[in-house]
């Protein structure tokens, strides 16, 4: 250029006399809300900025930590104030550190929202999809496994399902779940069956392991949709095929000298040629269900496993399924013409006017007057059943009640008197008449019972009744001797020494059984001073043991005795406990065989035996599986316990044994 100051070069560009740099503007981004959505594409895009500062730095040379904005300057003011108030409990905002900054966001988007765990399954079937419209295998699987992490990042499910360092020890678990979900929502149907029985049988190493699971996917996936493709070429070349003979056709007859078609006729062949060609060219999105026929990612007419009549079948059971919905139709309005027919079924009641009315008194005493009368059938539900009486005369009273009043004339004539049943109810003298024909679980004993003088007492009490009855009183201070050599057969309860000389109780538990522990039960004051008292009675007696460490523990539950309100025995609801045992194998003996046993016997005797079960010893292996919780803590039995599915039957073969080393059994 004449006259220029700068030279310049053969296009008229001027000549730089240094380097001009090259560059993108890179900012990073601002953070302007504590969303945890807002702050998880905040966190993201800080970290794209990071990469893209180090990569400029590494290429220009210059100094990273210079260059790079701080984490404090892109945070809003408002933002970072508030931050600092409240997260960082009142520290100055000038004191606060990039690295503080960036510990409070990742640990918010990495922790739930509001710390409600949502359902998983649901969220990952609304929000991951494989897209289907995409040919390309190695793309649609890469963008699948993209989008997984995307919402496992959006929903703050990197504490649950996120990746982790494999020496986590939650690792394993981890990648199960992921691995899992990865697998329940593939697409199409056809893909997701074959990776799951891989999965389950053969590839069990891609249960834990996602980029296993991903080779294997990818690798199945372009299988399918090589097979598709085939298939798809397969039926746009029938579709060509067709076309070309029926273009064919049409033309033969201009050469066999026959007389030509019209010129629609063959307009509409080529048209109807090439429209069939366009079709089978244009490519189809797979339905979201996969096939009607074979589940598989293509539509039913380009199947290549069914038959024209399957085809036919499968499109009639599609609409069948779907006609229910669409024939359903509800009326907002009565048909007209079904009202005199819903007259002419209602029941039809026959009030008669009383010559005389009567006077009649409510249940809250209240007085009111019936001039009208009505013949009913009356359907009564009782104890016994359902009774209906016919031509029941009903006096006619207004009230706001929906209820049907029944007399007292009514009652008796089914036989029921209510003043009786009142009568019963109120009396005071129930309790009283009841016996304890059955008693049941444990009870307390008296000290007085307990003492030395009452063993005396009871052993005098025998000798007398002996003497009575025919025993030599010259003999008399024998048997007393006698008696006291042996006291302890006459006590009343379990003594605290050993138990008896037999076989301990061994329960066996069915297989894969997991110890079961009640939860504590509250109790009416009464109760519980009675459960404290009894069970401080069986400590003392070196019956049961405190232990709170056991995994068992069934529930108590005093029960109240017949004929009194103030007094209960305790039983122990070992259902549980029951549901779990191996019962042993074993019978009673029946009544027959107790009479054939005692067939020709002269005398009889009476040989009680009382607390039975507390004599017998418990094995060491089962005492803690019949645990019991009380208000005051777990205890274990030491003795074989009553309620157990085994207790009976034990007691009772010990009783038949033969072991002439438990003859003392009787003696207890």
């Amino acid at each position: 250029m004449p006259g220029a100051r700068f030279a310049v070069d053969s296009d008229g560009d001027v000549e730089m006399t240094v380097p001009q740099p090259v560059y993108e503007f890179i900012s990073a981004p601002q953070l302007t809300k504590w969303e945890q959505s807002t702050l998880i594409t905040w966190y993201r895009d800080w970290n794209h900025y990071k990469a893209k500062i180090e990569q400029q730095c590494s290429v220009t040379g210059e100094d990273y930590t210079s260059v790079i904005s701080t984490v404090k300057g892109a945070v809003k003011p408002e933002v970072l104030s508030t931050m600092a108030r409240f997260l960082l409990k009142g520290k100055p905002v000038k004191s606060v550190t990039d690295e503080e900054i960036l510990q409070l966001v990742k640990q918010r988007c990495q922790s739930l929202k509001n710390e409600y765990i949502p359902d998983i399954k649901t969220l990952f079937k609304r929000e991951l999809r494989m897209d289907l419209s995409v040919d390309d295998c190695d793309a649609r699987v890469f963008q699948y496994f993209q989008d997984f992490t995307r919402v496992v990042e959006e929903n703050g499910l990197q504490g649950l399902i996120g990746m982790t360092d494999p020496t986590c020890p939650d690792h394993k678990d981890r990648m199960k779940q992921r691995c899992r979900l990865l697998v329940d929502n593939l697409q199409p149907v056809l893909l997701q069956e074959q990776i799951q029985r891989l999965v389950e049988f053969e590839r069990r190493d891609c249960r834990t392991d996602d980029v296993a699971l991903f080779d294997l996917i990818l690798e199945h996936a372009k299988a399918q949709q090589r097979f598709f493709s085939q298939a798809k070429d397969s039926t746009a070349a029938k579709g060509r095929a067709g076309a070309t003979t029926k273009s064919v056709a049409l033309s033969t007859p201009r050469h066999a000298g026959l007389k030509p078609p019209k010129a629609t006729s063959d307009r509409r062949g080529t048209s109807g040629a090439a429209t069939a060609v366009a079709r089978a060219a244009k490519p189809a999105v797979p339905p979201t269900g996969g096939c009607l026929f074979c589940k598989g990612s293509h539509w039913l007419r380009e199947c290549p496993t069914a038959t024209e009549q399957q085809r036919k079948a499968a499109l009639e059971q599609f609409k069948l399924a779907k006609q229910p919905r669409a024939d359903s139709i509800r009326l907002k309005a009565a048909d007209g013409g079904g009202a005199p027919a819903l007259d002419a079924a209602a029941l039809h009641v026959a009030v008669r006017r009383l010559d005389n009315p009567v006077t009649v008194v409510l249940a809250d005493g209240r007085m009111t007057t019936c001039a009208d009368e009505a013949v009913l059938d009356i359907q009564l539900t009782t104890a016994a059943g359902v009774v209906n009486i016919r031509q029941v005369p009903c006096l006619v009273m207004v009230s706001e009640d929906d209820e049907l009043l029944v007399g007292s004339d009514t009652l008796q004539s089914l036989g029921i008197n209510v003043e009786d049943m009142l009568a019963q109810l109120a009396g005071s003298t129930i309790l009283a008449q009841e016996e304890d024909e059955f008693p049941v679980g444990y009870e307390l004993i008296g000290a007085a019972e307990d003492s030395e003088e009452a063993r005396v007492l009871v052993t005098r009490e025998l000798v007398d009744g002996a003497v009575e009855n025919g025993f030599p009183v010259e003999r008399r201070g024998e048997l007393e001797a006698v008696l006291q050599r042996y006291d302890d057969i006459w006590d009343v309860q379990a003594s605290p020494g050993a138990p008896a000389r037999v076989e301990p109780l061994r329960v066996t538990l069915q297989d894969d059984t997991t110890p079961t522990r009640c939860h504590g039960r509250p109790y009416p004051p009464l109760q519980r001073a009675f459960i404290r008292e009894y069970v401080q009675q069986l400590l003392d007696r070196g019956l049961i043991r405190k232990n709170n460490s056991s995994k068992w523990a069934s529930p108590v539950v005093p029960v109240r005795k017949p004929g009194t309100e103030n007094q209960f025995r305790l039983t122990i609801d070992y259902r549980v406990v029951n549901g779990k045992t191996v019962p042993l194998a074993g019978r009673m003996p029946t009544q027959g065989e107790v009479l054939d046993a005692i067939q020709g016997a002269k005398y009889f005797a009476n040989c009680d035996l009382p607390e039975g079960f507390w004599q017998f010893p418990l094995h060491e292996e089962s005492q803690e599986i019949f645990s019991f919780m009380t208000p005051e803590g777990i205890f274990s039995p030491l003795r074989v316990p009553q309620g157990a599915t085994d207790s009976a039957l034990h007691f009772q073969a010990q009783m038949q044994s033969d072991d002439p080393t438990q003859c003392d059994l009787l003696d207890r």
